[in-house]
């Protein structure tokens, strides 16, 4: 006699080896500027040949799978990112700053809407931005801290926009040079 569990015992071997296969398949259509979304929408379709509680000595059980798959424009996407970084990094930091590197990016949810034919991607992106100083900026702060002592300049260089941290050396005691162009400003970027 034919039991439900022997056709779901077969129909979930052939389904796991199927699964792998047509994935790979449908993988296999993605092109190479795009990205596939995750998960995969998979309909599976079991079919026996005797039905549950039928006698027979055997049961073929036929299982087909039909998977759809969404992918994005992966470039697209990135520059979408890029766009709406730069501008929130433009009103939480302000002006003079700049990306150093690359955005990190990484989908950690997916879903999709087959009725509305829409994907929702959640995602996070990891930026790092740091101050720049121009050359015309440089030789402002040179003006603004010649002659001064080191703990007036320092003191001064700490309420710019961009600096962090400031240490000095002089070579003549605790005064920095009035000729600016004794004046060397070492920039340190600390990602």
């Amino acid at each position: 006699m034919v039991t439900q569990q022997d056709i779901g015992s077969a129909a979930y071997s052939l389904k796991a080896s199927l699964d792998q296969s047509v994935q790979a398949a449908l993988r296999q259509q993605v092109q190479p500027s795009e990205t596939l979304v995750t998960p995969i929408l998979c309909i599976s379709t079991v079919a026996p040949d005797h039905k549950t509680g039928e006698e027979a000595s055997h049961v073929q059980v036929t299982v087909s799978e039909a998977c759809r798959g969404e992918v994005y424009d992966t470039n697209a996407l990135h520059g979408l990112l890029m766009q709406t970084v730069t501008q929130q990094a433009g009103r939480r930091l302000g002006y003079g700053y700049g990306l150093v590197d690359d955005l990190q990016t990484s989908i950690t949810q997916a879903t999709i809407n087959t009725r509305l034919k829409t994907a929702t991607l959640l995602v996070k992106a990891i930026s790092t931005w740091v101050y720049q100083f121009g050359q015309a900026q440089q030789q402002q702060i040179k003006l603004a801290i010649r002659g001064k002592s080191k703990q007036e300049a320092t003191s001064l260089l700490l309420h710019m926009p961009g600096v962090e941290s400031v240490s000095i050396s002089t070579s003549n005691g605790d005064a920095i040079s009035t000729d600016i162009g004794r004046i060397h400003l070492n920039l340190v970027i600390l990602t």
